[in-house]
């Protein structure tokens, strides 16, 4: 059976399958209640997120690919067969591509570096004993060299005794051409002490007025730093090792630091996600609706609460 009553402007359905009335009370306020403040919590854990990461600190890292150099260095004021005498270093100066790094080999050992300026380089390359075959190369700021200068040869033939115990050329080299740090931080070489005769004095021109003089027992490798203390010592630095044996044979070799200024820290801003481009528009709109959603379901439940009364009210009368 399917019956209606009429009670005034209140309408009242007995269920068509089971004969039971309707509940009229079906809305799960508190599901909805929970469903809002989970919503609430998501947006305000995303405001406090991009408040936190909206520092104005944005680090990037990119490898910017350097130009390559089809055509490599020249040592124009040495000529073959050009004879030395004397066991001070020899100067190699020539042409060099762009804003390269020059370095100098003799017999393919590392002899020194600079760095072109304005087309040319000159250095100071400690030679050996006899013959030695000096070879030019320049590096692009990926460090990709250039093809090799025309090697030239030279000869030293000095008076003295040039060679250690077994006949082996005294020689100092190091293992980076150049070094790069901020201003405070410290650059290190590792500095290799070869032949010769034991033990060696070693002394460091840095280039910013100090100097360091150490002794050594024994060949090997050895550490050498130092740091540039002061803001305005950012720039590029020409260092020059000159180490000599017990015999008093010198050996040079000439590097390149490359100095940064400190960088700032960056500045912590307190802009927060509702004033942050986008993001905060979004968060704004989101928080606009859960405010609708929560006046509407509000309301709902006072018209509710409202019916239920009225309802009770004409039952009470019908009864």
């Amino acid at each position: 059976m399917f019956q209606k009553r009429h009670l005034g402007r209140t309408k009242i359905l007995e269920h068509k399958h089971t004969g039971k009335l309707q509940p009229h009370h079906h809305t799960s306020y508190g599901g909805l209640l929970l469903v809002l403040v989970l919503a609430c919590c998501c947006v305000l854990l995303t405001e406090h997120t991009v408040s936190a990461d909206d520092t104005g600190a944005v680090q990037t890292f990119a490898v910017v690919p350097a130009p390559l150099y089809k055509n490599g260095p020249t040592i124009s004021n040495l000529q073959n067969g050009q004879q030395f005498r004397t066991t001070d270093p020899a100067v190699v100066s020539g042409s060099c591509p762009g804003r390269s790094l020059v370095e100098i080999f003799k017999n393919d050992v590392m002899a020194g570096a600079v760095l072109c300026n304005g087309g040319s380089y000159q250095l100071s390359v400690g030679l050996f004993n006899g013959s030695n075959t000096l070879v030019a190369r320049a590096y692009n700021a990926n460090g990709i060299p250039s093809p090799d200068s025309v090697p030239v040869t030279v000869r030293l033939t000095a008076v003295g005794n040039l060679f250690g115990n077994g006949g082996l050329p005294f020689y100092v080299s190091a293992d980076q051409k150049y070094e790069a740090a901020k201003t405070g931080d410290q650059l290190s070489w590792l500095l290799t002490l070869s032949g010769g005769q034991a033990p060696y004095a070693v002394s460091v021109n840095w280039g910013d007025g100090k100097s360091d003089l150490f002794s050594r027992t024994s060949a090997g490798t050895y550490n050498l730093s130092h740091a540039y203390q002061y803001a305005a010592s950012a720039g590029n630095y020409t260092v020059v090792v000159k180490a000599t044996d017990q015999a008093g044979t010198s050996s040079y070799v000439q590097l390149v630091a490359i100095v940064r200024g400190a960088v700032a820290a960056p500045v912590i801003t307190q802009t927060t996600a509702k004033n942050s481009g986008a993001v905060g528009l979004i968060l704004k709109i989101t928080a606009v609706v859960l405010a609708s959603v929560g006046l509407a379901i509000a309301g709902f439940w006072v018209g509710e609460q409202r019916e239920l009364r009225l309802l009770n009210r004409q039952l009470g009368r019908v009864s």
